[in-house]
């Protein structure tokens, strides 16, 4: 029982700590996802934060891909919250400072994120996937907030 419990406690709340970690992802994503945002990437308005970041969501499958590149100063946090139906399956940072990962059942947070890029796989179980939300904050203050993923796309 305990050592179940234990189990149970590191699969809901993995924390992680690297600048260039990877799990899941076997390499970076690539031509074989389709590009959900037709206009390329899609730019970030993080002037708030003295910053500036590029999102990129792509879908391969039943699985979409979240790609975050960023430049700033000063630390930031980066939540993707999911919906019930979504999962993280993976995931790639390659960022100057090492940032903290925190991956729930409900979110994926990376704290102290700064200039570099961040990729994340997301799952999804059955027919609808959920949506997925991202939520840039500094110093406990949001600066930018969207909608990445519609659960209606899948």
């Amino acid at each position: 029982l305990a050592a179940g419990l234990v189990a149970g406690l590191l699969v809901s709340n993995l924390m992680m700590r690297g600048s260039s970690d990877t799990n899941g992802l076997g390499g970076t994503a690539g031509a074989e996802w389709q590009d959900l945002a037709p206009q390329g990437l899609v730019r970030l308005d993080l002037t708030d934060a003295g910053a500036t970041g590029n999102l990129w969501v792509g879908l391969r499958g039943d699985r979409t891909g979240v790609r975050l590149s960023l430049d700033t100063s000063a630390p930031l946090e980066v939540a993707l919250e999911m919906g019930p139906a979504t999962v993280c399956r993976g995931y790639h940072l390659d960022g100057g400072a090492r940032p903290t990962l925190h991956v729930t059942r409900r979110a994926v947070v990376l704290e102290g994120a700064t200039t570099g890029d961040y990729e994340f796989v997301f799952g999804h179980t059955g027919d609808t996937a959920s949506d997925i939300r991202l939520k840039i904050s500094q110093e406990g203050r949001i600066v930018a907030e969207s909608l990445v993923r519609s659960g209606q796309d899948h």
